[in-house]
């Protein structure tokens, strides 16, 4: 067996196993691959994806989270698991940690995490789906948003800049920790909305649109004079133009990843739960 290191140049590699939506992200800063390659026909027995969390800040210890995996068996996940902690160990990452769902399909993977040193426990996912349909029902004030509520799209290329450096200066990234180099065009433009006062941006929801059709709440954040009023024209704003723009059955994902958005998920959608999940995380050992 061989060990493959998966990057820009290689990553098609990965193209007839790997989702869509992985390999969509393959070529962003953060985010990783290895595989084990049987030696002698250079079939892939075993992959993980990986992303690093808080890799570019000094105020926040290194993180990583394994996104997606293939294989099965020791055999192969052992060497898998080594090259992995040896590119995390290089990025001075100090916790690993997963969610996968809790199915058949994953049952070998976790079982072999738990043996290596990973606390694992049932759960339900931090990820809530709901559809366009949904967002069509939910009880908004019929009043046009204020005018400084506008689509992504309405910006010059410096106010979205300055804007994203605005929220990473206060420590806010939502899911996106390339946000300093994703361009606008990245996000939905005609769904995504911002605040813009005195020409400049304070504010941002920014949606992406996965390669299996996904609608995903990226970052919610305004630092405007009246930044809670403004949060929720900001909703209004994305929902009246995503239920004008896709079909019902869109499915949406919000991602409940800090106790604002669980507490906003629960309010815009009381009772919605999360599909079964499998978490798992381990300490890694701290560089000297």
């Amino acid at each position: 067996m061989k060990i493959v290191e998966i990057d820009q140049v290689n990553m098609d590699m990965l193209s007839d196993l790997a989702p869509g939506d992985v390999m969509e992200n393959l070529s962003r800063t953060w985010y990783h691959g290895v595989v084990v390659q049987d030696d002698s026909d250079e079939r892939i027995l075993a992959a993980f994806v990986f992303e690093f969390k808080n890799a570019d800040r000094d105020d926040m210890t290194t993180e990583a989270e394994i996104i997606w995996t293939y294989g099965y068996g020791t055999e192969v996940y052992k060497p898998l698991l080594e090259e992995y902690c040896e590119q995390i160990s290089a990025q001075k990452a100090v916790r690993s940690y997963f969610e996968f769902p809790d199915d058949e399909e994953h049952e070998g993977i976790c079982s072999f995490l738990l043996e290596e040193g990973f606390k694992t426990s049932k759960s339900e996912s931090r990820d809530v789906y709901v559809t366009v349909e949904d967002l069509s029902e939910m009880k908004l004030s019929k009043k046009e948003p204020p005018f400084y509520i506008k689509p992504i799209s309405e910006l010059t290329t410096r106010q979205y800049r300055n804007g994203i450096v605005d929220c990473l200066f206060q420590g806010r990234r939502g899911l996106v920790e390339d946000l300093a180099w994703i361009s606008a065009d990245w996000f939905e433009p005609d769904v995504s909305s911002c605040i813009v006062m005195d020409e400049k941006a304070k504010g941002f929801l920014l949606v992406h649109k996965t390669e299996s059709g996904v609608l995903v709440v990226e970052l919610l954040f305004a630092f405007s004079i009246d930044a809670t009023k403004d949060l929720v024209e900001l909703i209004k704003f994305a929902v009246r133009a995503a239920v004008e723009k896709y079909p019902p059955e869109t499915k949406v994902l919000l991602r409940r990843h800090n106790d604002l958005v669980r507490a906003l998920v629960e309010k815009l959608f009381p009772g919605r739960t999360g599909e079964k999940a499998i978490q798992g995380e381990r300490e890694e050992r701290r560089p000297a």
